[in-house]
C-alpha cells in the first residue's frame, strides 16, 4: 500500500478511536459493548480487504463486507467511469448472489443527495427521519432501511457503497457511522491500489497485459521451467496486414476498434495459464508455457481463421483483415536468455510477413540441434584488446563496466565472461533497465512478498535473488533509477537485498557486469548517476570501440554470419560478391554489429542466386569518388586517432595525450584545430 494513503488511513482510524472512547463514556453498556463489537468487524474486514486479489473479487469481497456490518439485504458498488458517469460493477444480497431484473432497483434520490452533497447519508427508518422526504422509489421497493456513502481518492470520487433493507434495523450511533465511513475510506484505498497496479501492468486500450509486463512473466516462466528442467516454450508474435493503411483511411477510431476486437479474440483463445499482452502497435504476443510447435501452430491458425472470419464495418463498406504469425519454440536446455525467445519469433514474423503476409513461419530450436557458444568475431587490434581484457578479467570476480555504443555486442562479451568464469555452471541472468518501467523494476530486480502490494498473488523472487552464485548483467545501467541505484549498491557491498514488502535482508552472492551507451561520468556532474555506485561499478572496465573504427573486422563478421543464416534458414549462399563487400566496408554502420547481423539475415532470406549482392543487403554499390590529397588523408587520420583516445579515456586530456605520445597542450591545439567537441564522441 502506499505510504501516504497509508498514513491517512491511520491517522482516520485514530480519529475514529477517539470518537469511540467519548462516545462509549457518554451512552450505555449495551451500545459500547455493540460499538466495539462493530469496531473489531471492521478491522477484520479491512484485513480482507487489503489482502491482494482480483479486481472483481475485491469489488465483491467490499460489497459482501458493506451487507455483513450493516445487516442489509442487499448491497451495490458504482464506479465513476471515465466519461463522468456511475457504472454498476457489482449487485449482490445477502445470499451472496447476483441481482437481476427487478431486485436490481434502488432509491436513485439517496443516490443523487449523496452525490450532490459529496457525503454519507444514513437512514436507519426512513419514514421517521424528518430530514430525508422518502421518494416514490423508496416506497414502490418498500424501505426501511437506507445506507449510502461515497467511495473517495483524495477529493475524486471513485463511486459508491449503496446498501438497503426492507426490515427496520436499530438507529445507527454517531460511531457507527463514522465506522462505516472507515471501511468506505479502506475501501477505496484498495481499490485504487488496484487501479495503480492494473495500469502499470496492463495495455489502456485493449485491457491486455503490456510489453514491460510480458518481459516479465516470461523470465518468470523461463526460471519455472528451467527448475523442472524439461518441456518447451513458445513465444507467439502475431502482427495485423495492412493495420497502418486501413488506420490512416479511416482513422484512428476504427483502428482501435480492430485492435480491441483482436485482443478480445486472442483473450477468448488461449488457456487460462498463457499470457498475452499488446506488444506494441498492432503487435500481439503470447508466451505459451509447456507448448510444442505443434500446439503453438494450432493456436496460431484459430487465431488467423477467427480474426479473418471477423467482418468490420464503416458507413456502406464492409472488409476483414488478415494476420502474420511469427512462433519461436525452444527446449527449456536450451534457453540462453528471455531476449533470444523473443528475437527468434520476431525472426519468423518478418519471414511470414515477407512471404506477403497471412502466413505463419516457425523457428524451432530442436533438443539435437547445435548450439553456438558466444564467440567475439573480428581479427582487429581493438578486439585482441577486448580478448585480453576478457581473459584477464573472466576468471575474476570483479564488477566489470562495459562501455560501447548500442549493437556493439556489450551482452555478447558478458557471456563470453560468464562462460569463462568460475560461475559459468550457474545462472546467467540479463536485465535491461532501459526496457522496464520504472514501478515494475524494483520488483524485477530484489523481488516481493505475498501480499506485499494489490496484485501481489504470492511470492517473487527477483533477478538478484534467481542469479545467486551466478552472474547479473544489468544492460543499459544509465536508465537504472537513482532510488534503485542505492539498493543495488547495497546489493554489491553488502551482498544483501530486500524484496518488496520483506521483513528481512536476504543474502545473494551475485558477480554483477553492467553495460552503458552513455557517459556515467557526465550523468554523475548532472546528478542522475551516483559517485558511489560509479566507482563500484568501474573496478575494470571494457570499451568495446564501434564498428565504423575497425572495418578490418567487417569481412569476418560476413562470412562468419552468413554461414550461421545459411544453416538456420537452409540456405546455401557462399559468400557476398565483390562490390557488396566494398559497400560492406564503406557502410557507416550506425547500429555496428548488431545491424550487419540483421541485414545478412535479411539478404539470406530474401537474396537469389549463389552469392548476395548490394541490392539483397540492402546497401547502394560503391561509386567512384575523387582522390583524396595527401593533406586530407594525414588530416582526416589524425583526427579519427585524437577522436578515438579522448573517447577511449572519456575525455581525459592527461592520458588521451599520453596514449597518443603527445603533450598537453599539444593535444589541446589539435582539438582546436579539428573542432573536435564532445557531442562528437
Amino acid at each position: 500500500m502506499d505510504k501516504t494513503k497509508k498514513n491517512t488511513s491511520l491517522k482516520y482510524l485514530d480519529k475514529i478511536s477517539g470518537t469511540l472512547d467519548k462516545v462509549g463514556l457518554e451512552d450505555n453498556l449495551d451500545s459500547v459493548l455493540r460499538e466495539n463489537s462493530y469496531f473489531r468487524a471492521l478491522l477484520e474486514i479491512t484485513r480482507s480487504i487489503i489482502t491482494p486479489r482480483e479486481f472483481e473479487q475485491l469489488l465483491e469481497l467490499i460489497v459482501d463486507s458493506a451487507i455483513a456490518l450493516t445487516k442489509a439485504d442487499r448491497g451495490f458498488l458504482m464506479l465513476v467511469r471515465k466519461d463522468g458517469n456511475l457504472e454498476f460493477r457489482v449487485t449482490r444480497n445477502i445470499d451472496k448472489k447476483t441481482l437481476e431484473g427487478d431486485e436490481f432497483k434502488i432509491s436513485r434520490s439517496v443516490v443523487n443527495q449523496v452525490l450532490a452533497t459529496n457525503e454519507a447519508l444514513f437512514l436507519s427508518d426512513v419514514y421517521k427521519n424528518k430530514k430525508f422526504k422518502p421518494s416514490e422509489s423508496i416506497e414502490a421497493l418498500g424501505l426501511r432501511m437506507v445506507m449510502c456513502v461515497p467511495l473517495k481518492a483524495k477529493e475524486d470520487l471513485l463511486g459508491l457503497i449503496y446498501v438497503d433493507s426492507r426490515s427496520m434495523s436499530e438507529d445507527f450511533s454517531h460511531v457507527e457511522e463514522k465506522l462505516f465511513e472507515a471501511f468506505a475510506a479502506q475501501a477505496s484505498v484498495a481499490i485504487e491500489n488496484s487501479y495503480l497496479y492494473d495500469s502499470s501492468v496492463h495495455d489502456a486500450l485493449t485491457g491486455l497485459y503490456n510489453y514491460g509486463y510480458l518481459r516479465a512473466r516470461l523470465g518468470e516462466e523461463i526460471i519455472r521451467a528451467s527448475r523442472q528442467k524439461k518441456g518447451n516454450i513458445s513465444f507467439i508474435m502475431l502482427d495485423l496486414d495492412n493495420f497502418k493503411s486501413i488506420n490512416d483511411s479511416y482513422g484512428h477510431i476504427l483502428g482501435n476498434a480492430i485492435l480491441v476486437k483482436v485482443a478480445e479474440l486472442i483473450k477468448n483463445s488461449v488457456r487460462t495459464y498463457d499470457v498475452t499482452a499488446r506488444y506494441g502497435g498492432d503487435e500481439f504476443a503470447i508466451v505459451m508455457p509447456d507448448t510444442d510447435v505443434h500446439g503453438a501452430r494450432r493456436l496460431a491458425q484459430r487465431l488467423q481463421k477467427e480474426i479473418s472470419h471477423y467482418t468490420f464495418s464503416i458507413g456502406k463498406k464492409t472488409f476483414s483483415i488478415t494476420s502474420s504469425i511469427g512462433i519461436s519454440i525452444f527446449p527449456v536446455e536450451k534457453i540462453i536468455d528471455s531476449e533470444n525467445i523473443i528475437v527468434e519469433a520476431d525472426h519468423a514474423l518478418f519471414i511470414a510477413k515477407s512471404k506477403g503476409g497471412n502466413q505463419i513461419a516457425t523457428f524451432g530450436l530442436r533438443r539435437d540441434e547445435t548450439k553456438y557458444a558466444p564467440e567475439l568475431i573480428g581479427k582487429s587490434k581493438a578486439i585482441d584488446r577486448v580478448r585480453k581484457s576478457i581473459s584477464k578479467l573472466a576468471k575474476t570476480d570483479a564488477n566489470l563496466l562495459i562501455i560501447g555504443e548500442t549493437g556493439t555486442g556489450k551482452e555478447l562479451i558478458t557471456k563470453i565472461i560468464h562462460q569463462e568464469s568460475e560461475r559459468s555452471d550457474k545462472a546467467f541472468i540479463v536485465v535491461n533497465c532501459g526496457a522496464i518501467p520504472d514501478n515494475l523494476l524494483e520488483s524485477e530486480l530484489f523481488g516481493y512478498e505475498k501480499g506485499a502490494f494489490t496484485g501481489a498473488y504470492r511470492q517473487h523472487k527477483g533477478k538478484f535473488e534467481v542469479a545467486h552464485s551466478g552472474t547479473v548483467f544489468l544492460d543499459e545501467i544509465g536508465e537504472l533509477p537513482l532510488h534503485l541505484q542505492v539498493k543495488l549498491l547495497r546489493a554489491i557491498e553488502q551482498k544483501e537485498i530486500d524484496r518488496i514488502g520483506g521483513e528481512a535482508p536476504i543474502t545473494v552472492d551475485v558477480r554483477v557486469i553492467v553495460a552503458t551507451n552513455k557517459n556515467l561520468e557526465e550523468e554523475v556532474k548532472k546528478g542522475t548517476f551516483r559517485k558511489d555506485l560509479f566507482y563500484r561499478l568501474g573496478v575494470a572496465t571494457i570499451y568495446i570501440p564501434p564498428l565504423r573504427e575497425r572495418p578490418e573486422d567487417i569481412e569476418a563478421l560476413c562470412e562468419y554470419y552468413l554461414d550461421l543464416m545459411n544453416k538456420r534458414y537452409h540456405r546455401r549462399f557462399s559468400s557476398l560478391t565483390k562490390a557488396a563487400m566494398e559497400a560492406m566496408m564503406r557502410h557507416s554502420w550506425l547500429g555496428n554489429v548488431r545491424e550487419l547481423i540483421h541485414r545478412i539475415e535479411r539478404a539470406v532470406i530474401m537474396g537469389t542466386g549463389q552469392q548476395l549482392d548490394t541490392s539483397d543487403l540492402g546497401l547502394l554499390a560503391p561509386q567512384l569518388k575523387k582522390t583524396q590529397t595527401l593533406r586530407e588523408y594525414r588530416n582526416k587520420a589524425e583526427k579519427e586517432g585524437i577522436t578515438k583516445a579522448l573517447t577511449q579515456n572519456y575525455w581525459n586530456i592527461t592520458h588521451a595525450a599520453k596514449d597518443l605520445g603527445v603533450s598537453r597542450q599539444t593535444l589541446r591545439d589539435l582539438i582546436k584545430k579539428h573542432s573536435i567537441t564532445r557531442s562528437q564522441l
